[in-house]
């Protein structure tokens, strides 16, 4: 009965990821393919884009790094995404493993430290984890 449940609880899983890995892939496409004219409705696809990104239970998640650190590379990576969404290939895999690795990866391991000291945000940055590699301000 137990191993019924779980199954069924996988299959769920499963399927819940498909459909969204499907609709984070239609959702592209719309935008890739809209013509300049259409500025106001690729705006709005590519704000729907990002919550829909933001809200994913497959975006990498915050880890032992500081909120300041991660909203950094968070931002950075969408910026990162809106910038570059016609080279997203999905026959070379999810859209969610194109979003997260090597970008928002890297951008975790590299905060911006310019931006970061401009808000002054100079905790943040002592809050690095590899802090040998960090200026201090």
């Amino acid at each position: 009965m137990a191993q019924t449940s779980l199954h069924s609880s996988l299959t769920t899983h499963t399927q819940s990821s498909l459909n969204e890995e499907k609709h984070l892939q239609v959702l592209v496409l719309e935008i890739v393919t809209l013509k300049k004219q259409s500025v106001s409705q690729k705006n709005r696809k590519l704000d729907q884009l990002i919550r829909c990104i933001s809200r994913s239970a497959y975006l990498r998640g915050k880890g032992n790094y500081s909120s300041n650190i991660y909203d950094d590379a968070l931002n950075r990576t969408f910026y990162w995404v809106v910038t570059h969404l016609e080279e997203y290939d999905p026959e070379k895999g999810r859209f969610m493993g194109w979003v997260n690795y090597p970008n928002f990866s890297q951008n975790l391991r590299s905060p911006n430290t310019e931006a970061l000291q401009e808000v002054g945000l100079n905790r943040a940055i002592a809050d690095f984890p590899n802090q040998q590699s960090v200026v201090r301000f």
